[in-house]
């Protein structure tokens, strides 16, 4: 018969310290895939619909990403970006991939940022 214990479910991942992450990895270069929306309205920052392949330190700030995202774009500012994680949600500036734990390769999706309410 079927037993009526509730299934346990797994523990949840643990996060691993800046360190211990970057030590785990066995090259400290990771490769992120950064989705850029398709966007005509925005043609001047070249919002095409590609996805943009940058290989950066583990130990890099999201900050430092989006500068280097920079030059893909037409040197968008950095502070009208937000890189956004299918679990983790957006990207906060001060945080380094090793931080989040994000290696060796990082899927992204690049998110302008908007202001005010509805057009």
């Amino acid at each position: 018969p079927p037993s009526s214990e509730t299934p346990v479910p797994p523990p949840p991942k643990k996060t691993l310290s800046e360190e211990e992450f970057a030590a785990s990895l066995s090259d400290p270069i990771v490769t992120l895939e950064i989705s850029i929306p398709h966007d005509p309205t925005q043609t001047a920052w070249n919002f095409h619909g590609q996805t943009v392949s940058l290989r950066v330190d583990v130990k890099s700030k999201i900050k430092a990403i989006k500068e280097e995202l920079r030059g893909q774009l037409n040197k968008i500012p950095a502070n009208k970006l937000q890189l956004k994680h299918p679990s983790l949600g957006f990207l906060k500036d001060a945080a380094t991939l090793a931080q989040l734990n994000l290696g060796p390769l990082v899927n992204l999706e690049m998110v302008p940022k908007t202001r005010g309410g509805r057009k």
